[in-house]
């Protein structure tokens, strides 16, 4: 879990005083304060487990001065014996997380916030205070050194996990102000300084190397969506090294692993005493067939990333789903959980082929983390690792698989594989690449004849599964153009044999009204005698369909957007043009109020919200996108007005419609795109009204924000 920037540090002072750590995270936003926290499932878990029964004897200062108790209701502490910080024991150390309510007041109220004071005591005894100690001595620090911890996390339910950073391992720090110290934090986490301590060093977190994404995750959508793009742009952009496979029917264990293989081999031909025959003063040689154990991708992969720790590794699968997983995986099913530093929980023993192939690979292997890594067991595990007898899933192998959703040769996957995995969904979207199809001399717009056959398809199937993705059929590379063969063979071949067979031929589409002795389009009739495509007939079903040519599709398009035309003016939030509201959601018999926020005036309800985000943003530069989302959740706008989401990510937005990336979250306008700490761009949503705007209200209040209604 993120703590709340500088909300537990030590000695990182302002020079006029003040800025005391807040020495808490709240555990939700918006609308009913609803959990919306990072790991909040593991920890509130973990809550339980170690919570105490006599909560009574707990003290916490609360409020300002500490004095306002009153004010709040102890929800529950947990209890913690077992503390690390940066994966090094906390010896002798106790810790204890306290959630406390906000019952009274004029904000906040019902709002429940994790604290971890130093001053926190129970049964008298002041245990955080020593712990926080204990954990600078751990990391080899003073009394006097500045440093801050980022994150808390839990492990095994009854372990907690503190991830420290150093300002100055020689003495406090000193700052012109809140702002000032805030830049350092920053600055500090960008360049990953967490402290290592004088023994044993920090092992890798969960997401090794710079990759955020998800250690075992299925990609799936409609064929031709780009599901394996997808795979390869990330693997592109993270610098992952990929082994890669490919499932079917007839995939099991020994094409997934490995197995005994008959290979040819050169070996010298021998007497009957033992010695190698000669001709000529030369050995005599013949080949022969031996048997040799043979590594599948699985066992590349995972020998692979061993040897390399220190690098990420992807084993790739494609069609998961055309494979008997079960089958396939047998007992890797079990490795597939991960702790919550991304290795294995629960290794697997070896049979003697595999453990001879690892351990004759993994002699050589150096594991510089390898104390840090015995301590996630309760026995060392990293020798038998190496010896090759168990099998652990490191924490820098990912395994990454495609499926295609409408595949119809597929085998089921049971839910308790299913739950092992983070899914996902590639939708259909225009890639933009301007692709047309070539008929009878007449180009037509592809994207055109894919928005209207998957509304045909809809109709038919009420599947999005069975819908054509704009890569469904490649055009030439040359020219963007495809061609009437290849779509015959490849695109109508799919909608008749593999839609519209099992739901019927009914819809005008499959009907030539020119023809009267043959008025049904069927699958034969787009061909010659020849076997060459049939392009008069084509071009009836294009028509049925209302595809557009490519001049007509162009015609009807809007316009490039030119972001020198819009007012970059960030003070003209709100304001009205041709097209209607800048911003919200008004009905045209709505009176809008006007709002004055942070020195802006003349603010409509969309324009006051996206101000309001705006200034958090600005406010929280360390903050990563889902931290955003956590802050900003969609329920704050509402489901009939949340569209793509209260914040809208640029991969999400590329799939909506131009008038709304416009005219809702105004993404073509100078001021209105930003970027996360984990360098994803995203939008805010400016679909407010009177029936929402009350939450981001009460949000700005709670921040301490003034905001003026105008007349």
């Amino acid at each position: 879990m993120n703590l709340n920037l500088g909300s537990l540090s030590f000695n990182a002072d302002i020079e006029s005083g003040g800025g005391t750590p807040a020495w808490g995270t709240e555990m939700g936003q918006g609308e009913g304060y609803r959990f919306s926290f990072e790991t909040m499932e593991e920890i509130l878990t973990s809550l339980v487990y170690t919570s105490i029964p006599d909560i009574g004897n707990v003290y916490c200062p609360l409020g300002k001065g500490g004095n306002q108790a009153q004010d709040y209701e102890f929800v529950i502490a947990g209890l913690y014996k077992k503390v690390y910080v940066n994966n090094l024991l906390v010896k002798d150390a106790e810790f204890l997380l306290l959630v406390v309510k906000k019952i009274n007041g004029n904000h906040h109220i019902g709002r429940r916030t994790l604290k971890y004071n130093p001053r926190i005591t129970y049964q008298g005894r002041e245990i955080n205070q020593d712990c926080y100690n204990k954990m600078a001595t751990t990391l080899g620090l003073s009394s006097k050194s500045a440093w801050f911890i980022d994150e808390i996390n839990v492990n095994n339910q009854d372990e907690i996990h503190f991830t420290a950073y150093t300002l100055n391992p020689n003495g406090n720090c000193l700052y012109a102000n809140s702002e000032e110290r805030k830049k350092a934090y920053v600055k500090c986490l960008k360049t990953h300084k967490i402290l290592e301590g004088s023994k044993g060093v920090n092992l890798p977190k969960h997401k090794a190397g710079s990759c955020p994404l998800p250690l075992q995750q299925i990609i799936y959508g409609a064929p031709g969506t780009g599901k394996s793009y997808s795979v390869e742009e990330d693997i592109k952009l993270y610098g992952i090294k990929d082994i890669r496979t490919t499932f079917h029917p007839d995939s099991d264990y020994s094409t997934f692993v490995g197995a005994y293989k008959p290979q040819m081999e050169k070996v010298v031909v021998r007497d009957d005493r033992g010695f190698p025959v000669k001709e000529n003063g030369k050995e005599v040689y013949e080949k022969r067939i031996i048997y040799t154990y043979t590594k599948q991708a699985f066992l590349k992969a995972y020998i692979a990333a061993w040897k390399d720790l220190k690098h990420p590794y992807v084993l790739v699968i494609e069609e998961i789903n055309r494979g008997n997983c079960a089958q396939i995986f047998g007992d890797l099913f079990q490795l597939l959980d991960r702790n919550d530093k991304g290795f294995s929980s629960y290794p697997i023993s070896t049979d003697s082929d595999i453990r001879q192939t690892l351990s004759d690979e993994l002699e050589v292997a150096i594991v510089e983390d390898k104390e840090n890594i015995d301590a996630l067991y309760e026995d060392p595990i990293v020798d038998q690792v190496l010896e090759g007898s168990i099998l652990i899933l490191p924490n820098n192998l990912y395994i990454w698989a495609t499926m295609n959703t409408s595949d119809q040769s597929l085998f089921p996957i049971d839910s308790a594989f299913k739950r092992r995995w983070e899914w996902k969904y590639v939708p259909i979207s225009d890639a933009g690449k301007r692709w047309t199809l070539l008929v009878n001399g007449i180009k037509y717009d592809w994207w055109s004849f894919l928005d209207n056959i998957n509304r045909k398809i809809w109709d038919a199937t009420h599947s999005e599964d069975k819908k054509l993705g704009y890569f469904f059929c490649k055009a030439n590379a040359e020219d963007g153009i495809i061609t009437a063969d290849k779509f015959v063979g490849k695109v109508l071949f799919y909608i008749y044999n593999d839609v519209f067979k099992d739901y019927g031929f009914d819809d005008a589409i499959f009907h030539d009204e020119n023809d009267e002795e043959n008025p049904e389009l069927l699958f034969k009739d787009f061909f010659l005698p020849n076997g060459k495509p049939r392009e008069d007939k084509i071009q009836v079903f294009l028509k049925n369909l209302g595809v557009k040519t490519e001049s007509e599709a162009t015609a009807t398009a809007p316009a490039p957007y030119d972001e020198s035309t819009e007012d970059g003016d960030e003070s003209s939030a709100g304001t009205m043009d041709s097209e209607g509201p800048s911003y919200g959601s008004k009905k045209p018999s709505e009176i809008e109020t006007t709002y004055s926020f942070d020195g802006k005036s003349g603010l409509n309800y969309g324009g006051l919200a996206v101000e309001i985000i705006k200034k958090f943003i600005a406010e929280h530069p360390e903050f990563t996108y889902k931290q955003f989302q956590e802050q900003f959740p969609d329920d704050m706008i509402g489901e009939e007005y949340k569209l793509s989401g209260l914040l809208a990510s640029k991969k999400v937005l590329d799939s909506a419609s131009y008038d709304v990336q416009k005219k809702n979250y105004e993404r073509f306008k100078t001021g209105r795109k930003f970027k996360s700490s984990d360098n994803i761009e995203f939008c805010i949503n400016g679909n407010w009204n009177s029936a929402n705007i009350s939450s981001i209200i009460e949000f700005a209040e709670g921040q301490g924000w003034a905001i003026s209604k105008e007349e």
